[in-house]
């Protein structure tokens, strides 16, 4: 007697498979780990736009063979960045912190894992100052002469209205009015940040968007502990 399994094929006859069914044809996908770097390097400069289930997506082939997903708006950065096939570098999926919030991508042209004793702060000024240096090296493409700037039509000057007598009152009314002792500190203290933030976003602003306004402001807020905590120490 035969034996036939449940299927109604021998054990040892070959199973049929689909015409074109090959597992060897699947190609790897870059799967995105939470706040993990994922290196790679593209094996051309553009990617193909395809439809599927979850709207838009650009696929990229890469210089491992696998395959790599991405949202436009993340290939839109890629592109903007002018990052030549066959050049490593680094994207980070960013989880969010709260419920609700995007999922923000990253990219570095360096290794984004902080350094021994390095916060993730200080990790981002030093590869935004690294950027900046790299764009510096950089010579300009046209290295001839700079045509003289079109004279401008003069522009006037905005005019600002007056404040409501409404808004002008109640303003009037809280100058005079004396404060305690805890407030007036507590408003001299916060002049004194906002003007420094301004002075700190003026400098920052020497090395265009490679440094945001939240990194300037971390900062700011972080020296102030510092420089209270410490004051409170030497009291």
């Amino acid at each position: 007697m035969e034996y036939v399994n449940e299927n109604g094929h021998h054990p040892e006859a070959p199973v049929q498979r689909p015409r074109g069914h090959n597992p060897q044809n699947r190609r790897a996908c870059v799967s995105f780990q939470s706040n993990v770097p994922e290196r790679v390097a593209l094996a051309y400069p553009d990617g193909v736009l395809k439809d599927g289930m979850y709207g838009p997506r650009v696929r990229y082939t890469l210089m491992d063979g696998r395959l790599m997903w991405l949202d436009p708006d993340v290939a839109a950065r890629i592109h903007t960045m002018g990052i030549p096939p066959r050049r490593e570098f680094w994207i980070v999926k960013r989880k969010p912190a709260e419920r609700g919030q995007k999922i923000r991508w990253d990219i570095y042209l360096e290794d984004p894992t902080p350094l021994a004793g390095e916060s993730p702060l200080e990790r981002d000024l030093r590869l935004s100052l690294h950027e900046i240096e790299r764009k510096r090296s950089i010579p300009n493409a046209g290295s001839g002469p700079v045509p003289a700037p079109r004279p401008s039509a003069p522009v006037a000057a905005p005019v600002c209205s007056p404040p409501s007598p409404g808004v002008q009152e109640v303003a009037l009314s809280l100058v005079s009015k004396k404060q305690p002792a805890w407030a007036q500190t507590l408003v001299g203290q916060t002049n004194q940040l906002v003007d420094a933030f301004a002075e700190c976003m003026l400098h920052a602003a020497q090395h265009g968007l490679t440094i945001k306004p939240e990194d300037v402001r971390t900062l700011l807020v972080t020296a102030f502990i510092n420089l209270s905590q410490r004051g409170r120490t030497t009291a």
